[in-house]
């Protein structure tokens, strides 16, 4: 990758973090407000479905873990497990993204809920290996439900947002995906 495109990379990597930690602060603030502080709500998930499938480039790993570190800001929960899982998810994604065609809402949302189901079984299990507690682990994937379902529903618009972030630093780092 030439400088040109480390530095569009860059440029949409800071645009896509600021996103994300605007959204993880409204989310942090306003969800425990309305009473809903059960619900753990984050679009890092969503960031790294798309860095998978939508922008190439051999930083990707470290997109990835930049996405991680500024998400545990927010959590409990370390960036190592997420940076692995999400590595893991973008190298599963890398197989079948040839096959995957993001044309519809619908296709986006069954695509990001699946990801998202693979993602959940992957931090599960590394919970599972960590804790020895299966209740712990079936107690997040209860919360997971709404979560991803919200996410997912919410894909198809935060997709072309982040189309216009990373398209507009760099043309060359984004798949066509049409």
């Amino acid at each position: 990758m030439h400088t040109n495109d480390f530095k569009a990379g860059l440029i949409s990597l800071s645009l896509t973090l600021i996103l994300l930690l605007v959204t993880d602060i409204v989310f942090s603030s306003l969800l425990p407000v309305i009473g809903l502080n059960d619900l753990r709500f984050s679009i890092h998930v969503l960031i790294i479905l798309y860095l998978g499938l939508r922008v190439e480039s051999p930083y990707l790993a470290l997109f990835i873990f930049l996405v991680e570190y500024f998400h545990s800001l927010f959590t409990i929960e370390g960036w190592a497990m997420g940076t692995f899982t999400g590595v893991l998810i973008c190298i599963t994604i890398g197989f079948v993204k040839d096959i995957i065609h993001l044309r519809t809402k619908f296709m986006i949302f069954l695509i990001v809920q699946l990801f998202q189901l693979a993602w959940f079984l992957v931090i599960g299990f590394l919970i599972y290996l960590k804790l020895d507690n299966f209740n712990y682990v079936l107690t997040k994937f209860f919360n997971f439900i709404p979560t991803s379902i919200i996410i997912s529903i919410i894909a198809p618009w935060i997709f072309p947002l982040l189309d216009r972030i990373w398209v507009s630093s760099g043309d060359h780092l984004i798949e066509d995906h049409v």
